[in-house]
């Protein structure tokens, strides 16, 4: 057989196995006996299942902003298959939903819309369709199976008929589910993608779901809820219009109505808008019915239907049932359209052709803030906040997150153009800078208001990312200053301001790094060509709101911003720099205070740590600089759990100091050999300090990741600014 052959031999094999293991076809008769089982799992409304779904995948806990939040794997995980973009922070936004979520668990319905506003880029539809992407792959696991159901007809003696005994049993009750496509005359799909439990009528459900529960096994008894979905909602119209022909032509018995039914596994998927609808504005219902005998053959429809006027019920409101609806730019539709969701989202249904129809979903809004403020000002918004929960997303306030979306980007334009190392990290620096408010001193208590009032942009930054990313020569802290962090988190929270509200966007820094990439005058980004790129974008103030606040303090100020992104890259710099010359250690300056204190400060002191200990003693004791640290450390987190903060810092800087001392003649020397071998080549340099200089440049490359572009640059930039 030649390669094709047996691929597409394994494909189908590994097909058949994969229908037959998760039974995606089976009778009614067969459901009841899963429903026994999973009386639960089994009979969850959408909002159950998402909130399931959530917790399927785990959660850790994380520091946001200085406080400890869970972050649900669901919205970091990789799925590089998937193609789908992580969710970098928005912890708190996420965290809100599932409180959102859980309400709804607990009343037993969903009658309110969650309305994801922030600004444009900040990752609204992303949250959702990480959502949305998480059911399509639950659904495919066991825990997550979820049930729709088809009706069908047989053919029989070469003539379409509605009905005649099944040509097999399948356990008490004869089905036609297991029919072959060639004995099949007619199918018919519930259009809502409806669980086979709505079969059986409310009244009966309610006894039979009592009678299971008391032999279901534990987990399953004790997590079923009355929701309004169990006791109240019904078949579609069409379905029940199908059901009551039959039942009557059967004269009542339901046995046989029932072997018309077959169960089918339903896949959610958000590409074909299966129980996962993105609904945008637009001037068209979201909901309606068309009669099914315009796209039918009458004499393919069993005649104990054809009597019926049976309706074709479509439209992205139906398709997205039984799962996640997102209503995207929602201010941007007509208000005359949105006016039936009112109804909708607070009854859980929708009027169609006359006909009531029960919504099982999750829905969601986005918006941008502008378009809210105005929507606020209108008589409609108050009809509408009582069927609205409202979650902002604002952008990311933590560099050390913000990073993590540039990387993406950079990763792609590195695969055709270098990318200077810490670019990632200048721009998630910029970003947040752009995005944070100068605090106001009167909110304050007494004893903090001097300290918020010195607090300039670039503090409060390394104060949001948890210190998460420290350069001790450019910042210090006292223990007051650390005190402040709940004060400052929460001091623009719930306003209609927030922090995060304004500022760049990730889409326009991604802009920035692509229009740098296209630069032909050179085959690198360096820091000079990605701080004009910053420049250029700020240039216009009536393209961005962040650009036309007014500064104040430091804060607002995009130009000083710049300075303070070029002061930071340049000091990471020099710290390569002190590496590859063996001034500083192999892992730089915070390799060892940073393992020092870890292991101090839980008490897992190891001999590795004991020979750090020792270098930053220096010339001191030990054992004593040991034990003053130790005090001094529990002494700071007394007060607060980043105590020891000001303290780590100070060794760093002495530390490096320490290093340094009696060796910037040789650091300068050293740089202004490595600048003269990258301008002019081996003639600028003499016989002595050529291979030195050779050496430093093939360590700055190959190790540290610079080209001589960027690496040329650099070392210009740190002889001028800091050796002139």
């Amino acid at each position: 057989m030649d390669p094709t052959g047996k691929w597409l031999g394994e494909w189908a094999e590994s097909s058949r196995k994969n229908f037959e293991k998760n039974h995606r076809i089976k009778s009614f008769g067969e459901y009841l006996l899963d429903l026994r089982k999973s009386p639960y799992s089994l009979t969850r409304n959408a909002v159950q299942y998402v909130v399931d779904m959530m917790e399927y995948f785990g959660a850790e806990k994380v520091y946001s902003m200085g406080e400890i939040l869970t972050k649900f794997t669901l919205f970091s995980r990789p799925v590089p298959e998937e193609g789908v973009t992580p969710v970098t922070g928005a912890e708190e936004s996420i965290l809100d939903i599932y409180s959102a979520l859980k309400n709804f668990v607990i009343e037993g319905k969903t009658d309110r819309m969650i309305h994801l506003h922030g600004p444009s880029g900040s990752g609204k539809s992303l949250i959702i369709d990480r959502l949305m992407k998480g059911c399509e792959e639950y659904c495919r696991k066991p825990e997550g199976a979820l049930y729709t159901f088809h009706w069908v007809f047989p053919a029989e003696g070469g003539k379409r008929m509605g009905f005649g005994e099944s040509p097999a049993e399948n356990g008490p009750l004869s089905t036609f589910a297991y029919l072959s496509a060639e004995d099949i005359s007619f199918r018919l799909a519930c259009d809502m993608n409806d669980s086979p439990m709505l079969l059986i009528s409310p009244r009966r459900r309610r006894a039979f779901l009592e009678e299971i529960l008391k032999d279901a096994p534990e987990e399953e008894r004790n997590r079923f809820l009355q929701t309004r979905r169990v006791l109240e909602d019904d078949l579609c119209p069409r379905c029940r219009a199908v059901f009551d022909a039959l039942h009557d032509e059967y004269g009542g018995d339901v046995e046989k109505v029932l072997r018309h039914v077959q169960v089918k596994r339903l896949h959610v998927s958000r590409k074909y808008q299966r129980a996962a609808a993105v609904i945008s504005p637009q001037e068209s219902p979201d909901a309606d019915g068309r009669l099914l005998s315009t796209d039918a053959s009458l004499d393919s429809i069993p005649s104990s239907l054809q009597h019926l006027t049976m309706e074709q019920l479509g439209g992205s409101l139906v398709q997205g049932n039984n799962g996640i609806v997102e209503f995207s730019d929602f201010l941007s539709r007509s208000s005359e359209l949105n006016k039936y969701l009112l109804s909708a989202v607070s009854r859980g249904a929708v009027e169609v052709s006359r006909s009531s129809v029960s919504l099982n979903i999750v829905p969601f809004a986005t918006s941008d803030e502008e378009s809210l403020d105005s929507f606020k000002q209108g008589h409609e918004f108050s009809a509408f906040k009582g069927i609205t929960v409202f979650v902002p997303v604002p952008y990311s306030l933590e560099r050390s997150k913000e990073r993590g979306i540039y990387l993406d980007t950079l990763s792609r334009i590195g695969k055709f153009k270098h990318v200077a190392p810490f670019l990632a990290e200048a721009a998630g620096l910029w970003a947040v800078l752009t995005r944070l408010h100068r605090p106001q001193p009167e909110a304050y208590p007494k004893e903090l208001a001097g300290i918020a009032a010195k607090i300039g942009p670039y503090e409060k930054s390394v104060l949001y990312d948890s210190f998460t990313f420290l350069v001790p020569p450019l910042c210090s802290f006292d223990i007051q200053t650390i005190e402040s962090l709940p004060y400052l988190r929460e001091e623009f929270r719930g306003t209609q301001f927030y922090e995060g509200r304004f500022g760049v966007s990730p889409r326009d820094m991604a802009e920035v790094f692509y229009g740098e990439a296209y630069n032909r005058e050179n085959n690198c980004i360096s820091l000079n060509d990605f701080l004009e790129g910053l420049g250029s974008l700020t240039k216009d103030q009536s393209l961005f709101r962040f650009l036309q606040l007014k500064p104040e303090n430091g804060y607002h100020d995009p130009s000083a911003f710049l300075d303070i992104v070029r002061n930071e890259y340049l000091e990471l710099f020099e710290g390569d720099f002190l590496r590859a010359l063996k001034v500083y250690p192999e892992g730089g300056i915070l390799g060892v205070v940073d393992p020092y204190f870890s292991a101090l400060l839980d008490g897992k002191e190891d001999e590795k740590t004991r020979e750090q200990g020792k270098l930053l003693a220096g010339e001191k004791d030990p054992e004593k600089y040991r034990t003053e640290l130790l005090k001094a450390a529990e002494k700071g987190l007394k007060r607060s759990e980043w105590g020891f903060v000001p303290l780590y810092i100070e060794e760093s800087r002495n530390f490096a100091a320490s290093l340094r001392k009696g060796k910037e003649e040789q650091i300068q020397s050293a740089l202004a050999a490595s600048l003269k071998l990258l301008v002019g080549g081996e003639k600028n340099l003499t016989a002595e300090e050529l291979p030195a200089a050779k050496n430093l440049i093939e360590k700055m490359l190959e190790d540290f990741g610079y080209c001589p572009h960027c690496l040329y640059e650099n070392i210009k930039a740190v002889l001028e600014e800091k050796y002139s």
